[in-house]
């Protein structure tokens, strides 16, 4: 109760803090078709031919206009979309439609991160400008996406999105699936200043979308405007302000640059490239000289080209580049640093996008992109892996080296103002991905011990002969119509194929999505979505049975007798596609000008997927696995303006999965051992979650942007001295986890820039969170909870060009 109380008295701070900011005027939002929020519409405000006020929208759509008089008239201007003006009166909704193909070629890009009518409006977007200012460990659009409903960053740093597991969702930039071939999991982030807009897809139901099992996340990135402009971020390194970790030295800097120009007359650029250096120090493991740390240094380069070919022909070129090495990689307490292996990691992408108008209602875009991830995982000890109650010592038990490739081509035809019973948007699309992987493997016996060190288990991997290999194809083809029966109810009627490899038969996946307005002024919306999802597995799945076999051993503690010996072999049986069935409502009302509430209902049964069977010879891997994810979730958000903001959500979700699923037990291809085990609560479970976050501007340009995290502690298994489950999997839970996190900066003028300095604060309550705890039962330490980091200190730095 005193903790919850604590939070009850930050969100009140936060609320009367806030409430002096509240603007007069009339509060209105703009949309696009599929009902989603459109930021950067030009507003203006007529009084006759005399223009009274004139902004843009704001991250959600929204606007706030002075009062006016009865026969004041609102015109709305985006480019890609029709220009229109309603009354005053009619301006706390307005729908913008897409412009006729014929008077442009830059199609805006909102589309990309539109799950369509059933889309939720609160919660599902991020801008840059929003991110850049509220706390967040690096200076990157993902890093901000668990201040969203539903998102939760597992131990692993992975992202879960909607109770789906990092390789059941995905990464999109600019429309390319940018995962990683082989294990479908990402750690791409770009700078924010090469992100346009970035929106979590909580329910794909547009065709468009395929691979998915639930949610996944969209980032639209930013286009050279023509006019140069530049910019240096992030140039002043962050000291260690902890004396117990080494006072002073250098923890992380991350400077960055970017720019933007015109290449001729028919041509515009933008660039940009980070280094990333990192060293975060561990809680019982680094010391007061600052050593050993978790340490990452990496790059990230992008570059994007857009050229005009013809006033009907927009072509764009995009590349990205990262190299990255992460030194004693899950460094903890439980895992020592002789036991904490380096890895590298470098992605490297390439995509080509057309767009080209056929007439004034259709346009085609045409997408052809190649990537190719590689993974080095190199221990840092020598001789076996030792694993005791207290964690890893001595080597780490893996040597891996894998590299995957995915090459990737889609269309789209776009046929817009289509009448008859209402007016309809046609879309067809059509995929296809080429997918090979090669993956070298060196392995380290493991011993499992006691306290004492006694040998109680021990795991001998046979040799590799060759690298395991395997290629794959999918594709698959999409039809959608967008269909708005009346100026208040839309449907998104929507039917997507899949098909892998040349002789697995073909599977459907209808959707439907819909939004009904319960009244003229649209404060009140309707949302609902059902449909089918087909996914795709890890492309490590399909080279399952090249795994070396093991030797797994058990002996007796007190004498040392062998006890019982199993070797395990790997086979597979056929890998299907796996598939969802998922269901939302939605409710949206607007409970006054500035201020919105949403309520929202989800359930999704996943089947199909590749799950490992452990038998006592054999291990099995089929496509047997369920999973089942449930979740109603309540948001509401206050917008003053602009600048100042305040947003709360609570979401109760419950998540029951395979504990053998093997995209969560290979990650890299390689998992210490292998137990028996069949569903129970998902790892990465959170059954109660309380979001809530503000950006506040104050007095002397100054910012202030505290954010709040309540939610419960993750879930961890019991084992015994061997290592094999004590109960049921995920059975316990760390402590509820608190966090207060708070950024303010002041701004200065320095040689005609705007200089942002100021501090950054994460758990400012220093309140209680371990990370890590030993659950092997008869252990002395049992029990005992540890990767406490308590509270951290970072320095902000942003300079405006």
């Amino acid at each position: 109760m005193a903790r919850f109380a604590r939070l009850v008295g930050v969100l009140l701070t936060l609320t009367s803090i806030s409430v002096s900011l509240a603007a007069q005027g009339i509060r209105g939002m703009v949309v696009d078709q599929t009902g989603l929020p459109l930021p950067g519409v030009r507003v203006d405000l007529y009084h006759g031919s005399n223009i009274l006020q004139s902004l843009t929208t704001e991250a959600d759509g929204g606007f706030t206009l002075t009062d006016g008089a009865a026969d004041d008239v609102v015109v709305l201007t985006l480019e890609g979309f029709e220009t229109i003006r309603v009354p005053l009166s009619a301006a706390r909704h307005i729908v913008l439609p897409l412009a006729h193909a014929s008077e442009i070629t830059e199609v805006v890009g909102d589309a990309l991160m539109s799950s369509g009518s059933s889309m939720e409006h609160l919660g599902s977007t991020m801008t840059a400008p929003l991110a850049m200012r509220l706390p967040a460990p690096r200076p990157r659009i993902l890093q901000s996406l668990p201040l969203l409903p539903a998102v939760v960053r597992g131990t692993d740093g992975l992202l879960r999105i909607g109770g789906t597991r990092p390789h059941e969702s995905s990464l999109w930039i600019d429309g390319f699936d940018v995962t990683d071939p082989v294990t479908l999991t990402t750690v791409i982030d770009l700078p924010n200043e090469s992100v346009k807009g970035m929106a979590v897809v909580r329910d794909p139901i547009s065709a468009t979308f395929s691979g998915v099992l639930g949610s996944m996340a969209s980032i639209e990135t930013t286009a050279g405007s023509g006019a140069f402009t530049g910019g240096l971020q992030g140039f002043i390194p962050r000291p260690r302000l902890n004396a117990r970790y080494g006072l002073g030295r250098i923890e992380a800097f991350y400077p960055r640059a970017y720019v933007s120009g015109r290449l001729g007359s028919h041509a515009r650029f933008f660039a940009s490239a980070e280094l990333n250096f990192e060293r975060v120090p561990v809680p019982g493991v680094t010391n007061s000289g600052g050593t050993p740390a978790a340490g990452a240094v990496g790059v990230t380069s992008f570059v994007r080209v857009d050229a005009d070919l013809s006033p009907r022909n927009t072509i764009t070129f995009e590349a990205l580049y990262l190299p990255a090495n992460t030194s004693y990689s899950g460094l903890s307490p439980l895992l020592q640093p002789a036991a904490a292996p380096d890895v590298g990691t470098r992605d490297l992408f390439g995509g080509i996008i057309d767009r080209i108008v056929l007439s004034p209602r259709d346009l085609l875009t045409l997408r052809v992109g190649i990537m190719n991830h590689d993974t080095t995982i190199t221990p840092s000890g020598a001789g076996p892996a030792i694993l005791r109650p207290d964690g890893w010592q001595q080597n780490w038990f893996s040597d891996v080296d894998t590299s995957g490739m995915r090459r990737s081509a889609s269309i789209a035809w776009d046929r817009s103002g289509i009448s008859g019973w209402g007016t309809h948007t046609l879309s067809m699309s059509g995929d296809l991905q080429l997918r090979d992987m090669s993956s070298a493997m060196n392995h380290q016996m493991i011993r499992i011990e006691d306290d004492l060190g006694r040998l109680t288990r021990s795991i001998d991997f046979m040799p590799m002969s060759r690298p395991l290999e395997a290629s794959d194809t999918k594709g698959g083809a999409g039809f959608r119509d967008l269909w708005d029966l009346s100026s208040r109810l839309q449907l998104d009627l929507d039917l997507r194929l899949d098909w892998y490899e040349r002789f697995t038969p073909t599977a459907p996946s209808p959707r439907l999505g819909l939004r009904y307005l319960l009244n003229e002024s649209g404060a009140t919306t309707f949302k609902a979505s059902a449909g089918r999802f087909v996914g795709r597995a890890p492309l490590g799945a399909t080279a399952f049975a090249q795994f070396p076999a093991r030797l797994d051993r058990s002996f007796d503690p007190a004498t040392g007798s062998l006890i019982g010996a199993v070797t395990n072999v790997f086979v597979s049986e056929e890998i299907k596609l796996p598939s969802s069935i998922g269901y939302a409502l939605e409710l949206e009302h607007v409970i006054r000008p500035g201020l919105d509430a949403q309520a929202a209902v989800r359930v999704r049964n996943s089947s199909d997927l590749p799950t490992v069977t452990v038998n006592p010879r054999q291990v099995v891997l089929a496509s047997t696995g369920t999973s089942q994810y449930r979740e109603l979730q309540v948001s509401v958000r206050q917008t003053w303006r602009p600048d100042a903001l305040m947003f709360v959500s609570y979401v109760h979700s419950t998540t029951n999965a395979e504990v053998n699923d093997f995209g969560t037990m290979f990650t890299n291809l390689d998992t210490p051992y292998i137990e028996p085990a069949g569903q129970a609560p998902a790892a990465y479970s959170v059954p109660n979650r309380l979001r809530a976050w503000s950006t506040l501007p104050l007095p002397y340009r100054i910012v202030m942007s505290p954010a709040v995290d309540w939610r419960s502690g993750f879930p961890y298994s019991l084992q015994d001295e061997y290592r094999h489950y004590v109960g049921i999997p995920n059975s316990q839970r760390l402590p509820t986890y608190f966090s207060v996190d708070l950024t303010t900066f002041k701004t200065f003028e320095a040689l005609n820039h705007s200089l942002d300095l100021g501090l950054q604060v994460f758990n400012l309550t220093n309140h209680f969170n371990p990370r890590d705890v030993i659950a092997v039962v008869g252990s002395a330490r049992f029990g005992e909870l540890t990767n406490n980091p308590g509270v951290l200190f970072g320095g902000y730095m942003q300079v405006r060009w």
